[in-house]
């Protein structure tokens, strides 16, 4: 499964030195989602709930279209 959006998310944080465990707790989405590199993908609840919490139009969010 492709995870474009939750790696994007997660350098974002990393490049504005945004605190994973502080997101990771206030969201309940685990650390391991958040990290540069993951495996992991969000799920829609997870991702919506992470573009609202650091203001980001998901929109906005760079994804190949039709890619597999």
């Amino acid at each position: 499964m492709r995870n474009e959006a939750t790696l994007w998310l997660a350098k974002y944080m990393e490049d504005h030195g945004i605190s994973t465990e502080k997101i990771s707790r206030e969201l309940h989405i685990p650390k391991k989602k958040l990290i540069p590199g993951t495996k992991e993908s969000l799920d829609a609840d997870e991702f919506l709930a992470l573009c609202s919490y650091l203001q980001i139009n998901p929109q906005t969010i760079p994804i190949r279209q039709g890619e597999k």
